[in-house]
């Protein structure tokens, strides 16, 4: 029954903070907005609980903390405007849109993909030897050459 009450709080914590993040994403909240606050501390308290349910002690902390960051944003906005909290409501036109900017068009590439093609970008990694580096690809090739093979069937 524990797992079964601990598996329900942590899909609806994690349904809720996604359904939270998702309509913030879309514009439809406001990062600052009470709805959004209160669903994300909601589903982070949610989710710390089933996390907490199984033992799973490092998603029981991520949960707790992102649940608590949740309820002090909200506490924030209480403290900070506590008349508007239940009186106050500022109905949206239907037609007017909640995002003033629009979001930016992504570049395309220049050619179109081809599966072929497997060049790669150059990158420097300073565990890697360089190409110029003939010591470091000896002892490369050495230690390869020394590796036990596999026995053939």
């Amino acid at each position: 029954m524990d797992a079964l009450m601990g598996s329900i709080l942590g899909w609806v914590g994690t349904l809720g903070t996604f359904v939270a993040y998702v309509l913030m994403l879309r514009g439809t909240w406001s990062p600052s907005t009470r709805s959004y606050l209160m669903l994300n501390a909601t589903g982070g308290l949610l989710a710390a609980g089933g996390a907490l349910a199984y033992g799973a002690w490092p998603s029981f902390a991520s949960n707790i903390v992102w649940g608590l960051m949740g309820a002090y944003g909200l506490y924030a906005t209480f403290k900070r405007r506590p008349e508007a909290a239940l009186t106050q409501t500022v109905p949206v036109p239907v037609s007017v849109s909640v995002m003033t900017t629009p979001l930016p068009v992504l570049p395309m590439p220049q050619s179109p993909w081809d599966p072929s093609n497997t060049i790669a970008a150059p990158i420097s990694l300073p565990w890697l030897p360089r190409s110029g580096d003939a010591g470091m690809a000896q002892a490369i090739g050495d230690a390869r050459v020394a590796q036990p093979r596999a026995l053939a069937a």
